[in-house]
C-alpha cells in the first residue's frame, strides 16, 4: 500500500508542462526505481576509485543509501543498459534526504554520457551547500568555460523532498516537490547530448572531518 500510494503521489504531482514531452523525444517511457533488500538493479554501477569506496553504497531496508567517510566519498551512475542513459529530452524524480555534515557534500545531477564536462554540460538536480542542509542549490554547467546558471531554495533538506528536472528541447525546469524553483531558457544551457543520473558524495578535500555523513534514497523515477 506504501508504494501504492507513493506511485499515485507521484503521477499526482508531475505537472502539466511535461504533458507535450513526447514532442521533443523520439519515445516516451517510464521507470520507477525503488530499493529492496536485494543488491542494486543492474542498471546501476557504484564508483569505485582512489576517492570514491564501493563499499560506502548500500541498500537497506528498502532505501539506498550513499556515504561518506572520513576523507573518502563515494556514488554510483544510473549508466548501464539500454535504459539507463537518455538522449534528450527526459524527466528525473529523486525522493531524497540529507544528514548534516559542515564538511562532507551531496550531489544529484544528471552526467553526459561523452564524459565531456563542461562543454557537454550538467544539470544539478540538488546539492547542498553548507552545515545545516537549509539551502538547496540547483544548477546548470555549459561552455568548455564553465559558464553556470544557479538558484537557492530555502528548506529543511534533512527531511525528506523530491527533487526533479524536465529536460525539453528549448528548457530545463527544475522542481522541489512539484514546485517550479528555477527555469533555464538559455539556449546555450540546455545540453543536446545523452545525460545519465549520478548520485554523489565527497568530503571538502582541503578539511575533511573524521565523520559521516549519508543521502538516503527513497526512489527514482526516469520518464523519457
Amino acid at each position: 500500500m506504501k508504494r501504492l500510494a507513493v506511485l499515485t503521489a507521484l503521477a499526482l504531482a508531475v505537472p502539466l508542462a511535461i504533458a507535450n514531452l513526447a514532442a521533443d523525444a523520439a519515445t516516451t517511457s517510464s521507470r520507477t526505481y525503488f530499493f529492496g533488500r536485494a543488491p542494486l538493479n543492474h542498471d546501476w554501477a557504484k564508483y569505485a576509485n582512489s576517492t570514491r569506496a564501493a563499499s560506502l553504497v548500500w541498500v537497506k531496508s528498502g532505501r539506498l543509501h550513499v556515504a561518506t567517510a572520513g576523507a573518502r566519498g563515494s556514488g554510483l551512475c544510473l549508466c548501464r543498459g539500454p535504459r539507463s542513459t537518455v538522449a534528450p529530452f527526459a524527466r528525473w524524480d529523486v525522493r531524497a534526504r540529507a544528514t548534516r555534515n559542515a564538511d562532507h557534500g551531496f550531489a544529484i545531477m544528471l552526467w553526459p554520457d561523452s564524459g565531456s564536462w563542461p562543454s557537454a554540460g550538467e544539470i544539478d538536480l540538488a546539492e547542498f551547500p553548507g552545515t545545516e542542509r537549509n539551502l538547496l542549490q540547483t544548477t546548470v554547467h555549459y561552455t568548455a568555460s564553465n559558464r553556470q546558471i544557479t538558484k537557492f531554495t530555502k528548506g529543511d533538506f534533512t527531511r525528506w523532498h523530491t527533487y526533479s528536472v524536465i529536460w525539453r528541447r528549448a528548457s530545463l525546469t527544475y522542481l522541489l516537490d512539484g514546485r517550479t524553483v528555477m527555469r533555464v531558457t538559455r539556449a546555450a544551457a540546455i545540453p543536446t547530448g545523452p545525460m545519465h543520473l549520478a548520485i554523489q558524495a565527497g568530503p571538502d578535500v582541503a578539511h575533511p572531518s573524521a565523520t559521516r555523513a549519508r543521502l538516503d534514497v527513497d526512489w527514482v523515477h526516469v520518464r523519457h
